[in-house]
């Protein structure tokens, strides 16, 4: 199982990527939009974890690449913020899981887990 990890706090980048890896996740990390694009464009992960704010942008102007790219209508999208307000609304469709940082890496793990069973959008 393959984990786009799109997050630019290296401290947090870090310890999500290496729990995942303890829980038997193959974890690739980039820190900005610009680098996931890039990276989606020569892998199809399973998962793409993404935190909302980045330094290039948006996390979710993410999500037209994904819907837009054939290769990757089975991701599943997890959105991470530490600004509850900006994980609700029209913007969000698509999304499998929104976790709202501090997260709790406990939290992630479960989160991929349960929309690996019941991949359910909301």
């Amino acid at each position: 199982m393959l984990v786009l990890l799109v997050e630019d706090s290296p401290l947090e980048g870090l310890l999500q990527e290496h729990v995942l890896k303890t829980h038997g996740y193959d974890v690739q990390w980039v820190k900005d939009l610009q680098s996931a694009i890039t990276r989606l464009h020569s892998i199809v992960p399973d998962i793409v974890a993404i935190d909302m704010i980045l330094p290039d942008g948006i996390g979710t102007s993410l999500l037209p690449v994904i819907y837009s790219d054939p290769r990757l209508k089975n991701v599943k999208i997890i959105v991470t913020s530490g600004h509850e307000r900006m994980v609700q609304g029209p913007h969000m469709q698509g999304v499998h899981k929104i976790l709202v940082k501090s997260l709790d890496l406990v939290q992630l793990v479960k989160a991929i887990q349960e929309i690996i069973v019941s991949p359910s959008i909301g």
